[in-house]
């Protein structure tokens, strides 16, 4: 099962469009606020199903789960990459936030009791660790495939309809997958009053409001990649070449940044044992780091020149390899602090918590970048966020 999990977080991540996501849409007319909007809406539909989602994989089969989750996908990359209508873009970010909501937690779950049956729960930093370095090996691939595919096509009106094959090829490999059911003989009614106490509690709470927000200004922030390199380009070269040159530097370091990611997900139990406070400390100490990160870019992006560029990309690579050293710490936390058979709806819980604030913060994030520049949104966030920094700030109880 291992190479399967590994396999399925390799194809799940050939998503051709996310290095060129917001270029994508701009490049169809919309301005930021439009772009902020459909992610909203995107995260609306998400968080309406996220408990619910992760109720029936808990209770009923996580196998129907995802592949009804890669079945939404697939429609929704059709619908954007056939049908050029704004309307049409929004009907397709409510099937792709149904996709989001019936995987998100519920592959994690599975990894989480496939390592429980066979007795070595213990190792699940490690096992998730290497099964999340496959998804950023495949997010890798994908994006030097798709500056290939920017460049081959002269646009980037392909990178949706192509991200269709691994997701069918992913749904097939999903198809394998044994059925797991839940046969806990407790009411759905009784299980859904034991979650609600269980993730109210104030323990619970401060976790995940404190992974939740890091990783929903995380969610609203890294394509503002995009468009600054775009930008910083443009003042570097012709305007002849201003296509290609920005679809190779964005795919090469995209590249980079998933390679790198990849090796910190992989090694992240190696630097828990590093730090003498464990989990709780390494989190708390990438939540620190944020704010700064996104201070020092939205500056470095106003020096002009190689050197705005090159602080650009060397600032992105530390907040995705931020990102990436925390979430297998993250899960691996919820499992400590989560009874197993709240397990998955603790961790949908999470991500409608992530879904929450993302709605909150995009369009308000958008809206800024159109009145001021993405630069200079990006400073009003780092320094907005900063008090969060210490009142979410997690003791060594988990509380």
């Amino acid at each position: 099962m291992l190479a399967k999990f590994s396999s399925y977080g390799f194809l799940k991540n050939l998503r051709f469009f996310e290095p060129f996501f917001v270029l994508f849409f701009l490049d169809k007319g919309l301005n930021y606020t439009m772009i902020g909007l459909l992610i909203t809406v995107r995260e609306i539909s998400s968080n309406i199903l996220e408990i619910p989602s992760g109720i029936l994989a808990d209770y009923f089969s996580k196998k129907t789960c995802m592949l009804f989750s890669f079945g939404s996908y697939i429609v929704s990359f059709l619908i954007i990459g056939l049908i050029n209508n704004t309307i049409y873009y929004f009907i397709a970010m409510i099937l792709y936030g149904f996709g989001e909501a019936f995987r998100s937690g519920t592959h994690k779950s599975i990894i989480m009791d496939w390592l429980e049956k066979n007795r070595i729960l213990d190792k699940k930093h490690e096992y998730y660790g290497y099964t999340r370095s496959w998804s950023l090996k495949g997010s890798a691939i994908s994006a030097l495939l798709a500056a290939l595919i920017v460049i081959y096509f002269h646009g980037y009106h392909n990178i949706f309809l192509l991200s269709i094959i691994p997701y069918i090829l992913c749904f097939l490999l999903l198809s394998t997958y044994p059925s797991i059911t839940h046969t806990n003989k407790t009411t759905v009614k009784k299980h859904m009053m034991s979650l609600f106490s269980h993730a109210v509690s104030a323990k619970m709470r401060k976790i995940i409001l404190n992974t939740s927000f890091f990783e929903s200004i995380f969610k609203c922030t890294k394509d503002f990649l995009q468009p600054l390199l775009m930008l910083s380009v443009s003042t570097l070269c012709t305007a002849s070449n201003k296509h290609t040159i920005t679809a190779l530097i964005i795919g090469v370091f995209y590249s980079i940044i998933f390679l790198v990611s990849s090796s910190v997900s992989k090694n992240s139990y190696r630097i828990i044992k590093s730090i003498r406070s464990g989990s709780t400390q390494a989190l708390n100490l990438s939540f620190f780091l944020l704010p700064l990160i996104l201070i020092c870019g939205a500056f470095s992006f106003h020096t002009k020149g190689y050197l705005s560029l090159f602080m650009l990309l060397l600032l992105f690579l530390i907040l995705f390899s931020l990102f990436n050293l925390r979430k297998p710490l993250m899960v691996a936390y919820f499992t400590d602090k989560t009874d197993k058979s709240h397990r998955a709806a603790i961790l949908s819980v999470n991500s409608q918590s992530v879904s929450f604030l993302t709605i909150i913060f995009s369009p308000i994030i958008g809206k800024a970048a159109d009145l001021f520049g993405p630069a200079n949104a990006l400073l009003a966030v780092g320094i907005f966020i900063i008090p969060f920094v210490f009142f979410l700030r997690l003791k060594d109880t988990g509380c």
